[in-house]
């Protein structure tokens, strides 16, 4: 209510809001993987930074590309280690010149326009754009002209000269407009995705919009709990013995609540600033004559901690600021207006329920849900989901996390090789301050076992999938169907009725 954001409240005013949307994961990597496969990250093996996606992974966007779509990526896709060489959004590569002609495909997507890392203005197409318009003016975009501001907690927030035509958010924009404006010419259906990297680390949106609310108090926040009588976890980061997580979202406790306030107005401007070049995009969309006939979805990844729990940035917990997410989508005519959405929805069911909504089956060995008529109808097709948060490092004080979460608003997390985990209600406790796992002895052994049932389900699909179908539609070749083997099958046919 505070933050203003006009196009994002204009695009929930014309379609569904939906209040219980959860990501797969805290952190970026796996979230999104699972955006563009519906696979649990424990399925497609991206289950923490440092990890990439399949070559072959069959996405959703590779289903609209078969069903004629044209399908283009602007922005920040992030499914693959930056760090490491052999595919498009590996820095090195790009540094070499491997990709300096290069612009797709890619994940599915004919074409694309990428930016690498958190709006990095030197590689990918944004930063070649950068260097051959405005070589002039680039190098506001690079760290040593900011101004970072002094604070004990987070990972930079700058003050900057950066001119607002040149900054990524903006040139996201300008490519989506682009893109719009060239499958409205060629007249063919489009799948479009705009990745704005911000709000990310460092936090620096253009001055205006750094400063925007400068004046606005901020809500206070929940503290950090008292570690007596949580998981292990909790002790371990109060004390300051938790080893550092390199393959973590960087989460760490916050120091001074005067800190905590800057960092938030900050991070509040740059959503601003997203929200104006949103408006822009949706201005083109009924500008183009498209927007009565195309779907937009408006999400992230997943959320931040400003100060939530007294931790800053993203990982370990998987705490409602992080991973309950907003989604926004429009569909004039296919789904209702101004209405919301109260029932469970997985980033695995989004794949399956975008191809649902567009008439067509994805053909996606996913993991998820339709929910297609639950979102015309109301219902959700959901009574509970699961997130599990990997580490690898149980052994250095970072256990595995296990959550569920029901339908009537029970949340639990276990943590692997321990007796004590964290067991919310949500509707009486929102903020998540009042762990009732010791207060609760039967709904924490229900919800236990109902998660474990979840955790072994999903490892039997993970293991029909890799042993009988292997690589897509792999299973049906030793299966006698007419799709794969017809002229063997008619030969055979045609021997038999020559026998007869």
């Amino acid at each position: 209510r505070t933050v203003k954001k006009a196009a994002l409240a204009s695009l929930a005013a014309g379609g569904l809001v939906f209040d219980r949307a959860y990501c797969e994961s805290p952190i970026c990597l796996p979230s999104r993987t699972t955006l563009l496969t519906g696979k649990r990250a424990s399925h497609h093996g991206v289950t923490l930074h440092g990890a990439s996606m399949r070559d072959g992974e069959r996405t959703i966007v590779e289903a609209f590309a078969e069903q004629g779509y044209l399908t283009h990526a602007v922005g920040k896709i992030h499914v693959r280690s930056q760090v490491h060489s052999g595919h498009p959004e590996s820095i090195p590569d790009w540094r070499a010149g491997r990709y300096t002609d290069w612009h797709g495909p890619y994940a599915g997507f004919n074409s694309v326009d990428l930016i690498l890392g958190h709006s990095n203005a030197l590689l990918g197409h944004y930063g070649a754009w950068l260097t051959r318009e405005h070589r002039d003016r680039c190098h506001l975009l690079w760290e040593q002209h900011w101004r970072k501001l002094p604070l004990t907690c987070g990972q930079g927030v700058y003050d900057n000269d950066i001119p607002e035509d040149l900054h990524a958010t903006a040139w996201c924009a300008d490519r989506a407009e682009i893109a719009m404006q060239h499958a409205r010419d060629t007249g063919k259906p489009f799948f479009l995705h705009v990745g704005f990297p911000d709000p990310h680390w460092p936090i620096n949106p253009p001055p205006r919009w750094l400063h925007r609310y400068d004046n606005t108090p901020i809500p206070p926040s929940t503290p950090f709990p008292n570690p007596t009588g949580m998981p292990k976890l909790f002790g371990g980061l109060a004390a300051g013995t938790l080893p550092p997580h390199p393959y973590d979202g960087g989460f760490h406790l916050t120091k001074d609540r005067r800190d905590v306030e800057a960092i938030t107005r900050a991070y509040w401007g740059a959503i601003s600033f997203i929200d104006h070049h949103v408006g822009r995009m949706l201005a083109s969309l009924e500008h183009l004559g498209l927007a009565d006939n195309t779907l937009v979805v408006f999400t992230s990844d997943h959320g931040e901690f400003m100060g939530d729990h007294g931790l800053m940035t993203k990982g370990g917990f998987p705490y409602e600021s992080l991973v309950r997410v907003p989604f926004l989508v429009r569909f004039p005519r296919r789904l209702p207006v101004g209405a919301r959405r109260n029932g469970l929805l997985s980033f695995l069911d989004i794949p399956a329920t975008l191809a649902g909504l567009c008439g067509f089956d994805p053909g996606l060995m996913h993991d998820g849900v339709n929910q297609a008529d639950a979102w015309r109808d109301g219902t959700s097709l959901r009574r509970d989901l699961d997130i599990t948060h990997f580490s690898t490092r149980g052994d250095e004080g970072w256990p595995d996390l296990h959550t569920l979460i029901t339908d009537d608003g029970w949340k639990l997390t276990h943590h692997a090789g321990e007796n004590i985990g964290q067991l919310y209600h949500l509707p009486s406790d929102p903020n998540e301050s009042n762990n009732r796992w010791a207060l609760e002895p039967a709904v924490r052994e229900r919800l236990l076992r109902q998660l474990l049932d979840r955790i072994i389900q999903g490892w039997n699909c993970q293991a029909a999938h890799d042993r009988i179908v292997g690589a897509h539609g792999e299973y049906h070749r030793h299966v006698m169907s007419p799709q794969v083997w017809g002229p063997e099958m008619d030969a055979i046919t045609k021997c038999q009725a020559t026998n007869t």
